[in-house]
């Protein structure tokens, strides 16, 4: 009777070896290749976690844990996740040649790699592979980190540092080594002066056209630089021709046009359980509908490289809303863009309410009259603006509602005045040192003086309020129907009702 004999590994077809690899060689969160190399020479401790940040690794069954989200107003507070998985088990590639090759490719082809040198030694070790690895290379981040610091980039160098010599010196033998046209490339970095800025900026120069290329030359130098920052991306990325033959999109009917804008990312997508349109904050210039990373500026997902982030450029990034790309085709796409931009969208102000009314003042008439969402945030900055001079915080605040009134189309405006002033939670300190009685009644007092005034706008649509602590729920209802009517029901309007709030 003959035996058959079992195939061996290099018999199974190329496409099961090349899964067999992916399980071996590959995963979600980004390898850094210098703590990569440190768990390996520690033979593989599991307590030596590879630190992914942001949410590679929210499917990880190795995550240990994770922080809050990387909020705009303090971008070393980000989403980061301790994984506590195995290293990379490199032992493959030594095999055989072929099972060398084909494990390469996965190896350096899939997994997106990660560069922070602080020291020009750590900068000339890392890339010891040969040109036939670097070559498969599909996605790289270098950030250049200040020594001196254990957290944090770079805040400047001399012209002549030796960190910068030595990267200037990694780009001239990376140039001839990195396929064109094939790699995600990202480099951060935070440049003390506008000189050592551009020095680094000549450098990435020397590297070949790449597939997406994303940068961040950190928050010390004024946003003059951004322009830079910006030529630079576009020069270095793959920038897509327009077609010849484009798609005749002002043919359609209006209708169409403008659900078809509306799924663009003109409008922020909305949230049905909180609301019917989504919001949409100002930071550093830009519109934004989100107040941390959006997690596309960059493939590894670290050192964020988006447009509300000063000096920093990513064309991938969700973050920022530009309208004034449509708005410049001709007037019938102005005016399509006018009115999905800002009926669809619903807009926060919060901050001073003088800039809020300046704001507003710079909008056309058009403009103003088309927009449909409106929320009007109280913080404890604006109670201490009012603690301080109670005059004149209620003499902007009039002006700001009589603005509204004369200038914004009341029929059909969705009004949300939000009291954002949280105290503490419940817990066991709280019980045993209760607040004084007084502190309530003045932080009642500052609601009634915001709730107040708003009677003048008799007419809207909806008018919505929300005070986030529990003490003062009970002045929503009057105050919304003080304006709308006595028999008025916010709940018609899609607001949450206090029973259904998450109680902070």
């Amino acid at each position: 009777m003959l035996q058959t004999r079992p195939a061996t590994f290099l018999e199974l077809p190329v496409h099961i070896r090349e899964k067999i690899f992916m399980l071996c060689l590959t995963r979600e969160c980004p390898v850094d290749i210098l703590r990569e190399r440190w768990r390996v020479q520690s033979e593989g401790d599991l307590n030596n976690s590879c630190w992914a940040e942001y949410e590679w690794c929210a499917e990880c069954p190795y995550v240990g844990y994770r922080h809050r989200a990387n909020e705009l107003e303090n971008k070393e507070a980000s989403i980061r996740l301790r994984c506590y998985g195995p290293p990379v088990q490199t032992a493959l590639l030594l095999v055989s040649r072929q099972v060398n090759e084909e494990a390469s490719n996965v190896l350096f082809g899939q997994n997106k790699f990660i560069v922070r040198a602080s020291r020009p030694d750590l900068l000339e070790d890392i890339f010891i592979p040969g040109s036939k690895a670097l070559s498969k290379i599909r996605y790289l981040h270098v950030a250049l980190e200040n020594p001196d610091e254990t957290i944090g980039l770079m805040f400047g160098y001399p012209r002549d540092g030796a960190l910068i010599e030595a990267w200037e010196a990694m780009c001239n033998r990376l140039a001839p080594l990195i396929s064109p046209w094939r790699l995600h490339f990202t480099f951060a970095c935070a440049p003390a002066d506008t000189d050592t800025a551009v020095y680094l900026a000549d450098t990435l120069r020397l590297l070949p056209p790449v597939k997406h290329c994303a940068l961040a030359f950190g928050s010390y130098l004024d946003h003059s630089f951004r322009p830079t920052v910006l030529e630079l991306c576009l020069e270095l990325s793959d920038m897509e021709s327009p077609p010849a033959d484009p798609f005749p999109f002002s043919s359609l009917p209006r209708e169409l046009r403008l659900h078809v804008l509306a799924q663009t990312d003109l409008v922020v997508p909305s949230d049905s359980m909180r609301n019917s349109a989504a919001e949409l904050h100002i930071v550093n210039g830009f519109l934004t509908s989100r107040r941390f990373c959006c997690t596309y500026c960059c493939a590894a997902l670290q050192d964020c490289c988006c447009l509300t982030c000063p000096n920093a450029f990513s064309p991938t990034c969700r973050c920022a809303l530009d309208p004034t790309g449509l708005l410049r085709l001709s007037r019938e796409m102005h005016a399509d863009t006018l009115e999905v931009f800002y009926s669809y969208n619903r807009f926060r102000f919060t901050g001073s309410l003088g800039q809020t009314l300046a704001l507003l003042g710079r909008l056309s008439p058009t403009a103003v009259n088309l927009i449909r969402h409106v929320v009007l945030e109280f913080t404890w900055e604006e109670y201490n603006v009012w603690t301080e001079n109670q005059r004149e915080f209620m003499d902007a605040w009039k002006d700001l509602l009589k603005f509204i009134k004369d200038h914004f189309k009341l029929a059909v405006l969705n009004l949300t005045v939000h009291g954002n002033l949280w105290i503490y939670e419940e817990d066991e300190w709280s019980v045993n040192h209760p607040l004084d009685p007084e502190y309530y009644e003045r932080i009642r007092a500052f609601y009634r003086d915001i709730l107040g005034p708003v009677r003048i706008l008799k007419g809207l649509k909806a008018y919505s309020v929300y005070l986030r602590d529990k003490e003062f729920w009970e002045m929503e209802e009057p105050a919304e129907r003080a304006v709308m009517g006595r028999e008025y029901n916010s709940a018609r309007f899609c607001k949450i009702s206090p029973e259904d709030r998450e109680v902070p």
